[in-house]
Formats: structure tokens, sequence, C-alpha cells
């Protein structure tokens, strides 16, 4: 999207009609935000960013978390292998300055914040990856900090890094990747896929809540998140113009949404190990 998308975005601003991606890239929301805000509230249009497995289920848990300073989600896999196109956004990522919010103010996020989580059995390495609900949460609360991360193993974890940008020219790192795009995962493959969302929320007297949720199938859950955006469309709920967080599309129904998106909340203890 940050490579390829601009000129689209650009034109659906200024269309009055309704626009959904599932963009993953936190540089492209943050732009739309403050380039197109105004644009396409003058222009009656509609904006939503992020509607697919991640963001938009963290959003929905932001939406519904009221009063909190500091906002932390923690994204754990099963599965080593990602799809081909969040592969591509990973790898393009180090083209990019990896933010995040800090003391309210946008800032590059410094690599070396890793701190090791302990989720049951699994010992675990949390890593600064920048996703769209810190934007969302900035929108939202304008809190003090927000960040995101991937829970690895200490072997992934060696390969994952946001620390620097890389020179050159994005797009034609793009042309390259495409040429040696791989498939998705086959349908037995996403069957046992399988998700975890934590999301950290501290307040100012210093207290704090975990909520966790987990999901299947990250591609069916992402198709059935644009169907029901579609639906909100089609049915003219009151949903405000210009560009919003996801979860907006569906304020007052984030139970009913979950339980559609087959997202199931857990309880378990997550312990931390500063690194």
């Amino acid at each position: 999207f940050s490579e390829e998308s601009s000129l689209l975005l650009e034109k659906a601003a200024r269309s009055g009609k309704y626009y959904v991606d599932i963009s993953g890239e936190l540089g492209f929301v943050k732009n739309s935000f403050e380039k197109y805000q105004s644009i396409a509230k003058e222009s009656n249009s509609l904006i939503v960013h992020a509607c697919a497995f991640e963001s938009l289920i963290a959003d929905l848990i932001l939406q519904t978390t009221s009063l909190y300073e500091s906002a932390k989600t923690f994204y754990w896999f099963n599965q080593k292998s990602v799809s081909p196109g969040t592969k591509l956004t990973m790898k393009l990522s180090q083209y990019h300055d990896p933010l995040c919010i800090s003391e309210r103010k946008w800032k590059s996020f410094n690599d070396g914040i890793r701190f090791n989580i302990r989720m049951g059995d699994q010992k675990l390495t949390a890593v600064p990856y920048p996703l769209p609900e810190i934007a969302f949460a900035k929108k939202r609360t304008n809190c003090k900090n927000a960040h995101s991360f991937l829970l690895l193993d200490k072997a992934e974890a060696k390969y994952v890094s946001n620390s620097s940008k890389l020179g050159g020219d994005p797009l034609t790192k793009l042309n390259k990747l495409k040429e040696r795009k791989s498939k998705g995962p086959s349908p037995e493959n996403r069957a046992l896929q399988r998700s975890r969302i934590v999301l950290e929320f501290i307040f100012s007297d210093g207290s704090s809540i975990v909520k966790t949720v987990e999901n299947i199938d990250m591609y069916q859950t992402t198709a059935k998140a644009i169907v029901l955006a579609i639906k909100t469309f089609l049915k003219n709920y009151e949903v405000p113009r210009g560009v919003i967080c996801p979860a907006t599309l569906f304020k007052g129904r984030e139970s009913e949404v979950l339980e559609k998106l087959g997202v199931t909340p857990i309880v378990i203890s997550y312990n931390r190990e500063e690194c």
C-alpha cells in the first residue's frame, strides 16, 4: 500500500464514495489520517483502513476500553509462514521509519526495546513491529504511549529488525519480490492457523489490564471482516465520514462482530521478563 496506493487513496478521498482496505502498514494509515481527513469529509467520502484479522480486532478492543494512558499490542501466530502479501509488507517495512507513539508524539521505534514474555510453557521475545492500531489508539484517545509487537521465539527474533531504513528505491525492490511471490497456504494449512492478539492497557494510576483473544484461519477472518464492512455500508448505518478507525463501523456492535469473525476471548497469564 505504501508503495503503490497513494494515487488510488487520493482519488477515493475526493470521490464521495466508500473505500475499505486490509492494509497492515502504519505509515500508510498515519499519512491517510493526516493528509486526507479533511478532503474526505468535504467530499462526503468514507475511508476505512486495516479492516482485517489483526488491526480490526485490536481496534474493536481499543474502542471498548476507555481512560487508558498507554496501549501495547502483541501478536502471536502458531505457524511460521505468513501470507505472500504480509511477507512483502514485512520486507518493504525496512524502507520506512518504524513508528510508535511516545509521550503523545510520533517517534521512531527503537528496535532495541525487546523483552521476554512467557506464554504458558513458551518463552517468547516481544519484537517491535509497527501496525495500524498505533494510529487508531492515537486518534481515539491521544494516548500517551502506543506500541505494537510480534511475539517470536528467540531464533525467529534474530531475523526481524526495523531498526534502520534501507536506502534505494522500494518500488524496484517490490517489483523484484513480486517476480518470486509465493502462493498462499493451502486450505489444510489455513485450517491449522491460529493467532493470538494480546492488548495490555496501562492507566494513569499505574494499574493495568490485559485482554487476549484468539482466532483461526486469518484469511477467512479477513474475508468476513470485509463482508461485514460492506453490509454496514449497504444498510446505511450512521457512520461518520472522513478517514475513520475500522471499529467505528461497528460501534455498539463490537461483541456481535467479534463473534461473527470467530474471535474467542481467552484467559491466560502472561509473565514479562526483561531481557
